[in-house]
């Protein structure tokens, strides 16, 4: 039977069973296991509920707390260990808890319906899992499971011989619950479809890279491969709008020309290391540029056929500006995984508009040209360039990434400390493909191009040719929008240039007509903030929505503040000459 539900009830403490044995127990303000104290003055706020899964031998109880206040973040001691040599000892971070179980609770579909109309610009919630299930796979003879059979990983000699991962390891040292091709179509049914019941949009699909080390018994790794890949593209669509899934470590080649029928959108990098796992404390520095670096070379390939996610970062880390400049202007994505109430959020409204939409660019970022053959991580004197296009304007960014990478000795990537310094480096128009993108750019004829440098908030006028000198710290950055300059009919020169508040400058023009007859320009606008532009000579006025507002004019550049729309999608700006 399940505890009293009488909320602040002290018949709470304690742990009420139902006849069956449990090794671990709440007895008064002791907690036991096999009979034996391992934790005293347990808290009177402190409840046990018995485990209901009779699959195994092992059982256990469910730990949680009753609160006297709602907050985002609680603190709970669970007692003391006293005279106990111990193995290791867990700090649990819960996101929910509560002891409201059983018929007085709520479940998963009622907690996304809270987050949809609780946060009204949530559209979609996504879940993790792993290709197999889990890390492990599905453990065998679990009811109402398809059945599994425990499986020791094969790594290929390229794999033993390149890199050294932990959660590889302890993934061959404990093996995998692998469901057979036969019946996987079965497992993601019962996932998939419970997923969608509670109110789920898609799943990000992690660990894909496993499947290739599980296929001796079944048919070699095409065919495992095709069996498991067929039943996710038909469960995706069934349950998920066709294409509502996420890869995440999916650089193998079965996944590349078997997996991606349904899967449009995967990781082209590493995760996201706040810090670097063998301990090395520079890591929280040079990790970031190495992150960079793949992510920018690996979508050369990869953006042929699935579109880059380039990963998390946290708003808070030392590099966080660093990251957030190339997610902007990355073409993919942009989440964080800070923790609670750990938020820059000066930084964060710099990549996200009001209603929790961003500036995302219309194409993919890759590295230029003159950085294709070169060494941005351990040459000492390469920034990694990156262009992308939006709708109007072009978009460079420039890295210091130097400082670490990988090391062919230690199998993995290491700080290379002497080549972090500062470099310099040019840009110029031609950097950007301009007719290469989804949606090309026509800079027929285009003589000039204004260029915006973020850091600076400065303007520069550039001929195709011409190059701008920049000099970048180690894990610094500058973004620069580049707009080609149009000629209205009385020869007054006119480039649109952006929200300058927002890391993807031109990302924020969602329309541009020229209209020569009134010698005016109209633009629509997306967000809020401060927009510039540069025109040759000072505009009569200036109009958003039809009705005039101040304007400023200095360095060529015209500023009006451009208030939040919340009639349209687009602020429309009208400037008369």
């Amino acid at each position: 039977m399940a505890p009293s539900l009488i909320k602040g009830s002290t018949d709470l403490i304690g742990f009420v069973d139902d006849g069956h044995p449990s090794s671990v127990t709440l007895e008064g303000s002791h907690f036991t296991a096999n009979g034996h104290p391992i934790l005293t003055d347990v808290p009177s706020n402190i409840i046990a509920t018995p485990s209901t899964d009779k699959a195994t031998n092992t059982v256990g109880c469910y730990v949680g707390f009753d609160a006297e206040e709602t907050k985002s973040r609680h603190v709970v001691s669970l007692g003391k260990l006293r005279g106990i040599k111990f193995m290791s000892i867990f700090r649990f971070k819960v996101w929910w808890t509560t002891h409201w179980v059983g018929d007085k609770g709520s479940d998963m579909g009622a907690f996304i319906r809270d987050l949809k109309e609780t946060f009204k610009s949530i559209e979609y919630v996504y879940v993790w899992h792993a290709l197999c299930g889990y890390w492990g796979g599905i453990r065998p003879h679990v009811p109402g499971m398809p059945e599994s059979r425990v499986i020791a990983p094969k790594l290929s000699p390229g794999l033993q011989m390149t890199m050294e991962d932990l959660a590889v390891d302890k993934i061959v040292n404990n093996g995998v619950g692998l469901v057979p091709p036969e019946m996987v179509q079965q497992m993601y049914e019962g996932l998939h479809s419970h997923l969608q019941s509670v109110g789920i949009d898609g799943v990000k699909m992690d660990v894909i890279h496993l499947l290739e080390m599980l296929c001796e018994d079944y048919g070699g790794r095409v065919e495992l491969a095709k069996a498991y890949y067929n039943a996710i593209t038909e469960s995706v669509r069934k349950h998920f709008k066709g294409n509502g899934v996420i890869a995440s470590m999916e650089h193998c080649n079965d996944f590349m020309f078997l997996g991606t029928e349904a899967i449009s959108l995967g990781r082209v990098g590493d995760d996201f290391w706040c810090t670097d796992p063998s301990g090395d404390p520079n890591g929280t520095f040079w990790l970031q540029g190495c992150h960079m670096v793949h992510c920018a070379y690996n979508s050369l390939w990869m953006g042929n056929f699935i579109h880059p996610d380039w990963d998390m970062f946290q708003s808070t880390h030392p590099c966080a500006e660093f990251h957030a400049a190339s997610r902007a202007i990355s073409g993919g994505p942009i989440y964080v995984s800070d923790s609670v109430g750990q938020h820059n959020f000066r930084l964060l409204k710099s990549l996200v508009l009001p209603d929790g939409s961003i500036l995302r660019c219309d194409f993919y970022a890759l590295p230029t040209r003159d950085c294709l053959f070169v060494d941005p991580l351990h040459d000492g004197k390469t920034m990694l360039k990156l262009w992308n296009l939006n709708k109007f304007t072009g978009v460079l960014g420039a890295f210091n990434c130097q400082g670490g990478g990988w090391c062919r000795q230690a199998r993995r990537n290491k700080c290379a400390s002497e080549f972090s310094h500062v470099v310099s480096g040019t840009i110029n128009p031609n950097d950007i493909e301009w007719t290469n993108g989804k949606k090309q750019i026509s800079i027929e004829g285009v003589q000039v191009f204004a260029v915006y440098m973020f850091q600076e908030k400065k303007l520069v006028l550039l001929k195709s040719w011409e190059q701008v000198e920049i000099s970048l710290e180690p894990f610094n950055f500058q973004l620069l929008t580049v707009s080609p300059v149009k000629l209205l009919s009385n020869q007054i020169q006119f480039a649109p240039i952006g929200l300058v508040n927002m890391l993807n400058t031109g990302g924020a023009i969602r329309s541009l007509d020229f209209n020569n007859e009134t010698n005016s320009v109209r633009i629509g606008v997306r967000g809020t903030g401060e927009m510039r532009s540069f025109t040759s000579e000072k505009p009569k006025a200036c109009l958003i929505d039809g009705e005039e507002v101040p304007f400023t004019y200095e360095e060529h550049m015209v500023v009006v503040q451009v208030p939040w729309s919340t009639s349209s999608d687009l602020s429309v700006i009208d400037y008369q000459f």
